[in-house]
């Protein structure tokens, strides 16, 4: 299935210079305010969302990356759980989201199918208006074999 997550240029420098996971993704402690994941002390973990916009839940600014990733089934069903972000209209009430914190060593770099660098800031109006397409350049494709630059 198809899952997102956005990514900083370190990261994605690390990423397609070495094409492994083992030096990406953060530790994290249980917290049920603000996802119903479950960690395992001192792995490190990498997020993904179900949804594109949920991205949008995030702050898409310049220099940060859209990854698109294309992970099985049933390791995401294992990791599945709910994020709890801050509604993106205003910013009162909490939205339970979908989201998949997998470890690490889990992640091939053959899941990795596009990264897109946003280059101008996108926010939730901008989705809802189809009106960003031109604020993201796409920096790598799986098929085309596009270099970070």
């Amino acid at each position: 299935m198809i899952v997102y997550r956005l990514c900083n240029k370190k990261e994605i420098q690390e990423i397609l210079n070495t094409k492994s996971f083992t030096n990406i993704g953060s530790i994290n402690n249980n917290n049920s305010k603000l996802n119903n994941h479950t960690y395992i002390i001192n792995q490190k973990y990498l997020h993904f969302f179900k949804d594109y916009d949920s991205l949008f839940y995030l702050y898409l600014k310049p220099e940060s990356n859209i990854c698109i990733y294309n992970i099985p089934d049933i390791l995401l069903e294992k990791y599945r759980g709910e994020g709890k972000y801050l509604d993106r209209l205003s910013m009162k009430r909490i939205d339970k989201v979908i989201e998949y914190a997998i470890p690490n060593y889990e992640i091939e770099f053959t899941y990795l199918q596009k990264i897109d660098k946003v280059i101008d800031n996108i926010d939730f109006f901008d989705y809802i208006e189809m009106n960003y397409n031109d604020k993201l350049e796409t920096i790598y494709e799986i098929n085309k074999k596009i270099k970070i630059k």
